[in-house]
């Protein structure tokens, strides 16, 4: 089996499911190629692999404009290409599965067939930093879910979650946030703290951000608002515009924290990433069994 995978990843935590996607699909014997779309240049021939995958982040309940920009630069096939979607989102709701509600009509009109769609919930890189108790245990449980994952679409088994109307309304009324990005983008700045290091310039996906004739940071009006600038900067210095209360201080390390740390958002959707872990290890216990 032969596979291509299409991914973008702003922070890096959809990247760790990509590695993990290629590492299980390598042990069961199959070779994957791997594009990160932030790459101008695209050199595979699509027909030339059995299935593609398309990794991405959701941001309001979409996949990225990015994201959607690629796919729609894909060419059309002359033969139906299977492929699948690997999500990530920073909460457990089923309504982050409307995320492909655009991009799948973009990819039936080039004649791809989605056969499976799977999420995963990593942190946050906005709104609030999870516990490095919790972020451990998800990439944990995505280390665990994915083998089973990949058998399935080895096997055949096709898991495609219905969307329903309602899904695909809020899906599109979430859509502004393609143009509330670029606009709330134009607000980012940098704080006395920045040494103009450049590590923001040099690591922003969609080349949003270019350096002043004094070396400090300019934020253009083409922002994904994925945070990795702000994420990834040495000193803290990045101001994320209209958002910046919402700002995740620092990178996760995905380690098990060797200390208790306190929740700072102990009731935000308890009930739901209860049941996203309890259903995960159910799911997981019984293929162990089998």
């Amino acid at each position: 089996m032969k596979l291509l995978f299409c991914y973008y990843s702003g922070t890096g935590h959809t990247k760790r499911i990509v590695d993990l996607y290629k590492k299980s699909f390598e042990q069961n014997d199959a070779s994957v190629d791997a594009h990160n779309i932030e790459n101008a240049a695209f050199p595979f021939n699509v027909a030339d692999y059995d299935a593609i995958g398309f990794f991405y982040p959701v941001y309001a309940f979409n996949a990225p404009w990015f994201m959607v920009d690629f796919i729609a630069s894909l060419p059309a096939q002359v033969v139906p290409k299977n492929c699948f979607i690997a999500a990530s989102s920073g909460e457990p709701l089923v309504l982050n599965f409307s995320s492909r509600s655009k991009i799948q009509t973009l990819l039936k009109k080039r004649n791809f067939c989605i056969t499976n769609h799977y999420n995963y919930v990593m942190p946050y890189n906005i709104m609030f930093r999870h516990t490095d108790e919790r972020a451990y245990a998800m990439i944990e449980t995505a280390k665990q879910l994915v083998p089973l994952d990949v058998q399935e679409i080895i096997s055949g088994k096709s898991v495609v979650l219905h969307l329903p109307m309602i899904f695909r309304f809020i899906s599109f009324v979430f859509r502004i946030e393609f143009w509330g990005g670029r606009f709330n983008g134009t607000f980012y700045r940098t704080t006395d703290a920045c040494t103009k290091c450049g590590l923001c310039i040099k690591k922003c996906p969609v080349h949003n951000i270019a350096a002043a004739s004094d070396g400090k940071p300019v934020f253009g009006k083409n922002c994904l608002m994925c945070q990795r600038c702000s994420m990834y900067c040495p000193t803290d210095a990045i101001i994320i515009g209209l958002f910046n209360s919402w700002k995740v201080h620092g990178r996760y390390t995905f380690k098990k924290p060797s200390e208790a740390e306190v929740d700072t958002h102990p009731f935000y959707l308890s009930a739901s990433y209860k049941r996203y872990f309890k259903k995960a290890a159910k799911r997981i216990a019984e293929a162990n069994e089998n």
